[in-house]
């Protein structure tokens, strides 16, 4: 034998399914251990002068493949005035700003995860040489045709194709 569903009941199981809906979703990591849970305040954003050298992270080593100078086409390349980027060893540079990388992540031989600390350039406050921590960045960067192509994927997923700049040969009036 059914019972009935009173109004009382059907109210208290509307309820019981309105909270489990606003319930907050499980939070979630990007592999670097920073959680989508974590509030923005629990992130570092400014650096600190009383911090000492010892505790900040040392910098990660990007790999060789990956080192060099990128570029949107061969115009930029030359000029640098397109979408430039220069990647040593432990620096990601771009206009007027780099990154510096904490925590390297291998995808692959040819996909890597780089969380970095962001600094931009100086401002009239600040002395020659001085630069500011802007924040905190993850780059997501695939080699594509054997090396010659980099595709560097952003947070909101738009993707910037750079090509690998080749260094001016000897001959090159330019190089002298």
């Amino acid at each position: 034998m059914t019972r009935p569903i009173n109004a009382t009941t059907a109210l208290i199981g509307a309820a019981a399914l309105l909270l489990a809906a606003c319930q907050k979703p499980e939070p979630t990591d990007d592999g670097f251990g920073i959680s989508s849970a974590a509030p923005a305040s629990a992130l570092p954003t400014e650096a600190s002068s009383a911090t000492p050298a010892s505790a900040l992270p040392e910098i990660a080593l990007i790999p060789q493949a990956f080192r060099g100078h990128w570029d949107a086409d061969e115009e930029g390349c030359q000029t640098g005035d397109k979408a430039p980027l220069r990647i040593s060893e432990g620096s990601l540079d771009y206009w007027e700003d780099s990154s510096e990388a904490r925590t390297l992540k291998i995808i692959s031989p040819t996909h890597i995860k780089i969380a970095a600390d962001d600094y931009g350039e100086e401002t009239s406050d600040m002395k020659p040489g001085d630069t500011t921590l802007k924040g905190h960045s993850i780059w997501d960067l695939t080699l594509l045709d054997n090396g010659d192509t980099l595709k560097d994927v952003s947070k909101d997923g738009s993707i910037i194709l750079r090509i690998r700049c080749k260094p001016p040969s000897a001959d090159d009036p330019a190089a002298q």
